[in-house]
């Protein structure tokens, strides 16, 4: 029971301060205003003549980036080659982790198709990023069918 005349000590904010910058180094991040995790999604749109579409998203953390890809209204028995770049769908950028690290998407009978890849670096805040399907056609060349504005979220 509090004695009357007498105050219960509650640590100040400056007091508490000091402890909160620790939690980025206790969670292994080297300084406090890096971020631990970013996260940049976007709608893919498709290229005439073609119908493609579908969802990309990504999450950077750690040194790496793990990326997702879903497509729609894929041909059946067409392969897709996909990979994300810096810089928007206006132009061309430099691919992010190189190209073999992208799988292929093969379209199944109702035309959808899903890969995962882990890219061996960060995404930046406030970067630009695209990402950009394309159909492979015989002798090997590609084709842009769908593209999407990542946007960090």
């Amino acid at each position: 029971m509090k004695t009357p005349g007498t105050r219960t000590h509650r640590p100040g904010l400056l007091q508490v301060l000091p402890l909160l910058t620790l939690i980025p180094l206790m969670s292994g991040c080297g300084s406090i205003t890096e971020p631990l995790v970013t996260r940049w999604e976007g709608n893919l749109e498709p290229i005439f003549p073609s119908a493609v579409s579908g969802q990309v998203a990504a999450v950077s953390q750690f040194d790496r980036t793990e990326a997702s890809i879903q497509i729609e209204r894929g041909e059946v028995g067409v392969t897709y080659r996909w990979h994300i770049e810096s810089g928007d769908c206006q132009g061309n950028g430099q691919i992010q982790g190189g190209v073999a690290v992208y799988p292929q998407l093969v379209p199944n009978e109702v035309g959808t198709a899903g890969g995962e890849t882990t890219l061996s670096t960060v995404f930046e805040p406030k970067s630009v990023f695209a990402a950009r399907v394309f159909r492979v056609l015989e002798g090997g060349s590609q084709q842009v069918v769908a593209c999407a504005d990542l946007r960090e979220l």
